[in-house]
């Protein structure tokens, strides 16, 4: 009978059962498990829209030329030499009447457009008390210079999907909400990851999700489990460098980065030009052969015309593939010589944080691959919400929510306490979010146990 028992107790099933039963017997797993389903059911809806959007937009470049052919490229005619610069910029400026160039970008490829970024200054438009500054682009065949097609970025579709990614359409208060989901979703994923930790299972079931003679629910929880386990690295990241982007989490970085030296605003301002009375400023041409000898790529310019008598023109380098390629120079508007030169090296240090965390969320850093890489994420990401959503209503009770009803507050050690108060400083709006999920749930556990 010992026998028996003991070759009972020693098969896979079994060591499954006891493991299942030692996890649910852990006061913290428990109590990780409630914050990790309140925060899923709260955090979906705003993940999936950040993930939909988010692998759309990663992949603007490419689709652009599919959505708008024309705008982006055109046909090299055999031997013809691209027209300068300045030529587009009057052939901008003449189709547009009432706006002012503001900057130009002059592409790598032979094949692109100009493209001109146009503005207009509203005094008084109803409802609003500053002006309204209206942004236009237009796209230059580089070869016959002529205006190949106009736009307003704030109408486009992919203008539409950054700003639902970033303020869900709706604001300032948008903005935070996508901040609150992203902190959140940091908390999701690392709660995800303590519950899916071995703790006695077989390595097969850890990194392989069992289906096959396991029950409905506990097949979704084995998939959900796993693939939530493979995220967790890029999804952190994706979600990391989005923070540099928040609203309350970039103030606080950028504020830190003033008060403690690190981030000197007149690093970045723009070298003014000596004004030279009744003097005719250079033209753009002039701007770009000035650094043609100090430049160090061939890659895209994007220049920014001087603004005022004192303005200078900006140029800067532009290749996110190889952050350490960018430069930036100030050009004289009159005199056509260099005022200024920045490497990336010379960018303050948390200047170049920021930088790197666009590059990276972009998935820009190192080519097409990252790209592909971020959308593999993004389908991961919405995979485990779909999984985690379906797994509850699958398991939720006919005619009732399925709810979890213990508390979210429950005696844990200190170094839990240490990581809850340090991610509360760390992430400013998940800790106020935290503080007054802590007391509704207080609220809530009084007013159950007040007897009928």
């Amino acid at each position: 009978m010992q026998e028996a028992t003991t070759a009972v107790e020693s098969t896979p099933a079994s060591a499954r059962a006891s493991a299942r039963r030692a996890r649910q017997g852990l006061p913290l797993y428990g109590l990780l498990w409630r914050w990790h389903f309140w925060t899923g059911i709260l955090v979906v809806p705003f993940l999936l829209i950040l993930a939909v959007t988010g692998g759309i937009y990663v992949f603007k470049d490419e689709l652009d030329p599919f959505v708008h052919p024309g705008r982006f490229f055109v046909d090299v005619p055999p031997g013809a030499a691209r027209v300068p610069a300045s030529a587009a910029l009057t052939a901008a400026i003449e189709a547009t009447p009432g706006f002012e160039a503001n900057q130009i970008i002059v592409f790598d490829d032979p094949a692109r457009t100009y493209h001109v970024l146009l503005v207009e200054e509203h005094e008084h438009v109803p409802g609003e008390s500053h002006p309204v500054v209206e942004r236009r682009f237009a796209a230059v065949d580089p070869y016959s210079g002529a205006v190949v097609d106009q736009w307003n970025f704030r109408e486009e579709f992919f203008y539409i999907v950054k700003m639902l990614h970033r303020r869900l359409l709706a604001g300032t208060p948008g903005r935070i909400l996508v901040e609150l989901a992203t902190c959140w979703t940091i908390v999701l994923l690392f709660t995800g990851l303590y519950l899916w930790w071995p703790r006695g299972r077989p390595n097969r079931s850890v990194w392989l999700p069992k289906i096959r003679g396991t029950k409905a629910h506990a097949a979704l929880r084995n998939v959900h489990a796993v693939i939530g386990a493979y995220s967790v690295p890029l999804a952190f990241i994706l979600s990391f460098t989005g923070l540099f982007f928040a609203k309350v989490w970039s103030t606080a970085y950028l504020g830190i980065g003033l008060a403690t030296g690190h981030l000197d605003p007149a690093m970045l301002e723009m070298t003014p030009s000596t004004v030279i009375e009744n003097a005719t400023p250079v033209s753009v041409d002039r701007a770009i052969e000035a650094i043609t000898p100090l430049r160090s790529n061939d890659h895209s310019l994007e220049i920014s015309l001087p603004d005022g008598p004192e303005g200078s023109y900006r140029i800067q380098e532009v290749d996110f593939e190889n952050l350490s390629k960018i430069s930036g120079y100030d050009v004289d508007q009159y005199s056509g010589e260099v005022l200024g030169l920045k490497r990336w090296d010379d960018l303050p240090a948390m200047f170049r944080g920021r930088i790197l965390a666009l590059s990276i969320h972009l998935g820009q850093i190192y080519g097409m691959w990252t790209k592909v890489l971020a959308f593999v994420s993004m389908i991961l990401i919405i995979a485990v919400a779909v999984l985690g959503v379906w797994m509850w209503l699958h398991r939720r009770p006919a005619g009732k929510t399925g709810f979890p009803r213990g508390s979210l507050r429950k005696p844990v050690g200190r170094g839990v306490k240490l990581l809850m108060i340090v991610g509360g400083v760390l992430m400013p709006v998940a800790g106020i979010s935290m503080l007054l999920i802590l007391l509704g749930d207080r609220i809530v556990q009084r007013f159950r146990a007040r007897p009928a």
